[in-house]
């Protein structure tokens, strides 16, 4: 196999895996736990519950990013594997 071939393949595999810890990095965030301290209790005013709504779209946001991550991190993997096969088959039949 080409040694570009392999060198595209492992920098395309590196992004994906990349893009997946991002989305792990996401979803762990201090910011997708911020609804269990914004009870009744804690807040005061005619804001609370807008102030709860916009977290909630946030942190929708934040799983769909961390969702559009993982799903571009497969798409890199799929096109490594393509490339791995091409460098492959160019070898064989020089």
């Amino acid at each position: 196999m080409s040694g570009s071939g392999m060198e595209e393949a492992w920098r395309l595999r590196a992004g994906a895996d990349e893009l997946r810890a991002l989305a792990a990095r996401l979803e762990a965030a201090q910011a997708m736990t911020l609804h269990l301290d914004a009870g009744d209790a804690t807040w005061r005013g005619p804001g609370p519950e807008l102030c709860r709504r916009l977290l909630a779209g946030n942190q929708y946001q934040l799983r769909l990013a961390a969702e559009e991550l993982r799903r571009r991190g497969g798409i890199l993997d799929r096109r490594a594997t393509e490339v791995e096969v091409e460098a492959l088959l160019r070898s064989v039949t020089g």
